[in-house]
């Protein structure tokens, strides 16, 4: 039997990064990671893997941005906080380095 993995010291915690750390902040702040989802203009579960798989690194700017608006008491409105946010995320880029457009579902 192969011994198990040892987690390094420091916890959890000393782990996350920093899409992670930001999204927490806006948890103690009182929003839920589907508010942050809705903020960022992404699906929720993108905030989910900021913590379980390391993903968010494109959405850290535009994290701090919120976060500072939010500690220096500004609006708290979703509305407000997206359109903050929408100046710091990129596109997401295809194969030719222009925008990705994505085919919208058609409601039923």
């Amino acid at each position: 039997m192969t011994p198990r993995r040892r987690r390094p010291a420091g916890g959890r915690g000393a782990q996350r990064n920093e899409a992670a750390r930001l999204t927490s902040e806006l948890e103690r702040a009182g929003f839920s990671r589907k508010q942050v989802g809705e903020i960022l203009g992404r699906n929720p579960s993108l905030v989910s893997q900021f913590f379980t798989k390391g993903k968010g690194a494109s959405m850290v700017e535009a994290l701090r941005a919120v976060v500072q608006e939010v500690q220096a008491g500004g609006p708290r409105d979703l509305a407000s906080l997206k359109a903050l946010a929408a100046g710091h995320v990129q596109p997401r880029l295809n194969r030719e380095d222009s925008a990705a457009q994505f085919a919208q579902a058609e409601s039923r």
